[in-house]
């Protein structure tokens, strides 16, 4: 499951997901960047020519022990003559020995929970910060020939757990939305959230009388499943 910078600071800031060590800095919209430790381990001198049918020798080393990492590369310091030299090491970086993430909690009930995907328009939106709950994957502008002359349709993935409740109270009233997590469909109105099972007929045909109570067309009624 991917984690939207919002869910990881809510974890972080509960005790469910622990990263150590850590800083706000690295956290990015839908991940958390690593760092490189200074342990890694290199192929042993007369290594350069790997064959599967005999063991690879490797050695452990640190930066600081006569290499150092620069532009992405190890360097090899060598002395010669009374000076210090960089040369490029030919010696493969094989492994990283030094986590910076060395402990995460266990949180399976987290991972297998709610994800949301569907479509709402902005401008129907009366707060837009509803949008720091979304991992937006796309969105289009579409030309309607009304009052408001453009939409923004936002096409979205999401992990908020009461995400539904949080659109029903900021959809501008008169207007609906649809999303769908695993084999739940919901249908969102001003402060009303309505749901059906997949598949379900009878479920979904109490959330359409409903529809049809309040005025809404038959032809909106084509969302997808």
């Amino acid at each position: 499951m991917i984690l939207s910078d919002q869910t990881i600071k809510r974890l972080i800031a509960s005790g469910e997901l622990g990263i150590e060590p850590f800083k706000d800095i690295q956290i990015q919209p839908a991940s958390f960047d690593v760092r490189l430790g200074n342990s890694f381990s290199v192929l042993k001198s007369g290594s350069s020519i790997l064959k599967m049918d005999r063991p690879i020798e490797y050695h452990a080393t640190t930066a600081g022990m006569g290499y150092r990492f620069l532009a992405g590369q190890i360097i090899q310091i060598v002395k010669k003559h009374g000076f210090c030299w960089m040369v490029k090491s030919k010696i493969d970086l094989t492994e990283h020995t030094f986590p910076y993430i060395n402990r995460i909690k266990t949180f399976t009930e987290f991972m297998e929970g709610i994800m949301y995907e569907g479509a709402i328009i902005k401008e129907t939106l009366t707060d837009e910060l509803l949008l720091d709950h979304l991992i937006i994957d796309r969105t289009e502008i579409w030309k309607t020939g009304t009052e408001i002359k453009y939409w923004t349709m936002v096409f979205f993935r999401s992990d908020t757990e009461d995400l539904p409740t949080r659109l029903a109270a900021v959809l501008i009233e008169g207007w609906f939305a649809d999303m769908k997590a695993g084999n739940t469909k919901y249908i969102i109105f001003k402060d009303k959230v309505l749901s059906y099972e997949i598949g379900n007929g009878a479920e979904k045909e109490e959330v359409l009388d409903y529809m049809r109570g309040i005025g809404i067309p038959e032809s909106q009624f084509n969302w997808s499943e």
